[in-house]
């Protein structure tokens, strides 16, 4: 017997190592399963690349109605208007790549994998949208609050917004008939 080995007892029945298994309940696919994969995936690759390129497309007046801000405010000196400007540009657009790469993983991962935690992700951040620009069309609508974004960034965004809560029913009403990703239960096959 080696180090560490415990002696067998006289008269014991040798008993077999404990098996674990991970999960009782296997998920299987519905009908639902697959386009409501597509679905999200394709709304988050299209807003991930629109919202991308509107940022980089409105770089010009952006500039421009930062630099004015700034030269009106007076709290930054005229010298270094222009550099702040850029700087403040310059996060925008990493912010914008950043979250964009983000959206573009979220996309990969929700149509190729059925991990519940994607689901869950998925439904936060369609559900964040959708609120966002319903919260920002009520306050444009109530106030007549002029935005100082152009009428076609806008446009998008109102569309993104009412495909967004679309898409989040869409989760909702799977989730509570099914289960994430429109999966339901059905007994694990014993192995």
């Amino acid at each position: 017997m080696t180090e560490g080995q415990q002696a067998p007892v006289p008269g014991a029945i040798p008993m077999p190592a404990p098996v674990y298994r991970q999960e009782l309940f296997a998920r299987e696919a519905t009908s639902w399963t697959q386009p409501l994969q597509a679905a999200v995936a394709a709304y988050l690759t299209v807003t991930g690349i629109a919202n991308f390129l509107l940022v980089v497309l409105s770089i010009g007046a952006l500039r421009s109605s930062l630099t004015e801000i700034y030269r009106r405010s007076g709290e930054i000196p005229a010298e270094l208007v222009p550099s702040t400007v850029t700087s403040a540009i310059v996060f925008v657009v990493a912010f914008s790549t950043v979250l964009a790469i983000f959206q573009l993983a979220l996309a990969a991962a929700s149509y190729l994998r059925r991990w519940t935690w994607v689901f869950i992700v998925d439904m936060v951040y369609v559900g964040l949208g959708a609120l966002l620009e319903v919260v920002g069309l009520l306050v444009r609508t109530a106030n007549q609050v002029q935005n100082a974004s152009p009428p076609g960034q806008r446009a998008v965004g109102t569309v993104e917004g009412m495909v967004a809560l679309a898409l989040l029913g869409w989760m909702v009403v799977a989730t509570l008939r099914y289960g994430p990703w429109a999966m339901h239960r059905a007994p694990a096959p014993l192995t």
